[in-house]
């Protein structure tokens, strides 16, 4: 099996230009180049750590794997940075939207590219972004910005006493 391992990994792949029938890509890829992922964070560190493993079939191809890398996110609590270790394990079935749909296997997912190369950048970016943590924040509430969350917390209380609104249907 060709392993391309710590060599730099190709933006494109023709399946049907494999030498063989599988593939190994192991390497990194810089995370500045992923302009959605960008978007969605605060940083993005260097690179991304990809280790795949690719499968023809007869239409498209099997990838299973893990990516990782660590990205800055802004914590719910303090609405500072909190660096977030994202690693998600890989498997889905690509495949050519030329050749039209492809029954997939119940444990993997169908990643559909548009021509005849898949963009692999683009698959990294999207299964990256789909393993954002919907909550960012940091593990524990001390590693926060103290003086952030004072001032937050300061944000919801009302001087004086609370009025209540059913006041008013009291007098009725």
């Amino acid at each position: 099996m060709p392993k391309m391992a710590h060599s730099p990994l190709p933006e494109r792949l023709n399946f049907q230009a494999f030498p063989d029938r599988d593939l190994v890509l192991a390497g990194q890829m810089p995370a500045d180049s992923m302009p959605r992922l960008r978007k969605a964070v605060i940083s993005t560190g260097s690179s991304v750590t990809v280790d795949l493993q690719l499968v023809r079939e007869r239409h498209g191809c099997r990838v299973d794997g893990k990516i990782a890398c660590t990205l800055g996110l802004r914590c719910a609590r303090c609405l500072g940075e909190v660096q977030v270790r994202v690693s998600p394990h890989v498997r889905l079935i690509a495949c050519s939207s030329l050749e039209g749909p492809t029954e997939t296997p119940e444990d993997y997912d169908l990643h559909e590219y548009e021509g005849h190369d898949l963009e692999l950048a683009r698959l990294v970016e999207d299964e990256l972004l789909l393993a954002l943590p919907l909550v960012p924040k940091h593990e524990d509430i001390s590693l926060c910005d103290q003086g952030m969350i004072a001032w937050l917390g300061s944000k919801g209380r009302v001087s004086g006493p609370a009025r209540n609104p059913f006041a008013v249907l009291k007098r009725s």
